[in-house]
C-alpha cells in the first residue's frame, strides 16, 4: 500500500534530469548541493539508497531534511523525514553496509548496526505522533502499517498485530475525509482484505 508523496515524483525526476544535463560529468555530491528544498532531499536520498545502493549519501540528505524542517518549524514536514529515516535504516541498502555501519556509525550516534531496527521503529513513532498532531489521516494510514512491518522483523507479533489493527482502524475511520490516495497491491479488493493478509503472515491470531 503507499499513500500519496507530498512532491509528485515526476517533478523530481524533472529536477534531477535537470541537474544531471547541467554537468557534462557530474558527481553525485555535486547533485546534492543543488538540491535545497529539504522535500526534494527526501526523494533524491530515496533514489540514492534504493536505485544507486549509495546509503551514506541518502543518510546525509535525511538529516539534512530533518535539521531544515525543525528549523523551520514544519511538523508534517519533520514527520515525513522521521518515516524516511524509519525506511532507510531497515533498507537492504544499509544492511548492505554493515561493515561500514558497524565500523564508523550512523549520522544520529544513538544507533548502532545492531540496534537500527529498533531505532526504526522509534523513529516511525514520531512521525505517527507528528502525523496525529497535523491530522494526516492518509500518513498515519501508511506509517502505522509501516510500524506493523518494522515490528514483524523485530518478530514482536502483539506489537506488529496492533499496528495493523490501529492502521485498518484509521482508514476505516477517515477514508471517506482523508485527502490520501491508497493504493492497493495488485490482486487486492480491499485494505481490509490487504490488512488482514499481513496480520496473517505475521501470525496474529484475528
Amino acid at each position: 500500500m503507499k499513500v500519496l508523496p507530498p512532491l509528485r515524483w515526476s517533478s523530481f525526476c524533472l529536477v534531477l534530469a535537470l541537474l544531471l544535463a547541467a554537468c557534462a560529468a557530474p558527481r553525485e555530491q555535486e547533485i546534492e548541493t543543488r538540491v535545497e528544498n529539504p522535500a526534494e532531499k527526501l526523494l533524491l536520498a530515496g533514489w540514492y539508497y534504493e536505485e544507486r545502493n549509495r546509503p551514506r549519501p541518502a543518510e546525509r540528505l535525511i538529516r539534512e531534511a530533518i535539521e531544515i524542517y525543525e528549523a523551520t518549524g514544519d511538523r508534517l514536514g519533520l514527520a515525513h523525514a522521521y518515516r524516511s529515516y524509519a525506511l532507510f535504516l531497515r533498507s537492504d541498502a544499509v544492511r548492505r553496509a554493515a561493515e561500514i555501519y558497524t565500523e564508523e556509525g550512523f549520522l544520529d550516534p544513538g544507533i548502532t548496526f545492531d540496534n537500527r531496527l529498533a531505532q526504526s521503529i522509534a523513529y516511525l513513532e514520531r512521525a505517527i505522533g507528528l502525523y496525529e498532531q497535523e491530522a494526516a489521516y492518509g500518513w498515519v494510514i501508511n506509517a502505522q502499517l509501516q510500524l506493523g512491518f518494522g515490528h514483524h522483523f523485530q518478530k514482536q507479533t502483539a506489537q506488529a498485530c496492533a499496528a495493523f489493527d490501529r492502521s485498518l482502524e484509521v482508514y476505516q475511520e477517515h477514508r471517506a475525509s482523508t485527502e490520501a490516495v491508497i493504493r492497493l497491491p495488485p490482486g487486492e479488493s480491499s485494505y481490509e482484505s490487504f490488512v488482514a493478509a499481513m496480520k496473517k503472515q505475521s501470525g496474529c491470531r484475528s
